[in-house]
């Protein structure tokens, strides 16, 4: 069983789906998950030019996709293995995921667009 995510549309609406669920059920747990997008910070940090900054992005970076291929290999995704260059381009678009999470009023669920309303979801579209 899989996820059919088959353009980028169709991961944005998952993504910010699943970021505004994780939001409306623990909202100050979730505005601290920025806190957890180390990589976007890292470019931040070294595009500014602060002290070591360039290594400081490419540990990062080697840290993320390091932990991300040792848990492919554990639990034997291949998909996961063959995609992990990806991981920090996405992790660089988790930024803007995370903050539209907090912008966008509509929910996109098995398709349907749903329209939240302090903090509920209240009607169909």
């Amino acid at each position: 069983m899989g996820v059919d995510l088959d353009t980028f549309g169709d991961w944005w609406r998952h993504q910010v789906y699943w970021d505004q669920n994780t939001r409306l059920v623990n909202p100050t747990g979730f505005f601290f998950t920025i806190l957890l997008h180390g990589v976007p910070f890292a470019v931040l940090y070294a595009v500014t030019g602060a002290p070591f900054g360039w290594p400081v992005l490419l540990g990062t970076i080697i840290a993320r996709v390091g932990t991300a291929v040792g848990n492919s290999f554990f639990l034997q995704d291949k998909d996961g293995i063959k995609k992990f260059w990806l991981l920090p381009f996405r992790d660089l678009l988790g930024i803007f995921v995370w903050l539209a999470s907090f912008l966008k009023r509509d929910i996109y669920r098995r398709g349907k667009t749903f329209v939240l309303e302090k903090g509920k979801i209240v009607k169909v579209r």
